[in-house]
């Protein structure tokens, strides 16, 4: 399955480690929402002097994340 959109998480100015839960493999894999998403959260950082990064899950989906104030 392919999103039609992106994932992209905007990360706090001073947010340098995150955990979020992966909207592909929610979608993929509903029978993990019985588990609390533990099978679809992805955990990544971004240095404070990056403004741009990603994390990849398990399954292989990639999520954008983008610091704070950073206009595409």
């Amino acid at each position: 399955m392919i999103l039609a959109e992106e994932q992209t998480l905007v990360v706090p100015a001073r947010v340098t480690v995150v955990r979020v839960i992966c909207r592909a493999c929610e979608e993929e894999k509903p029978e993990q929402q019985a588990d609390g998403y533990f099978g679809a959260t992805v955990d990544g950082t971004l240095r404070l002097e990056d403004r741009h990064g990603w994390v990849t899950c398990r399954c292989g989906h990639r999520i954008e994340l983008i610091r704070a104030g950073l206009v595409r």
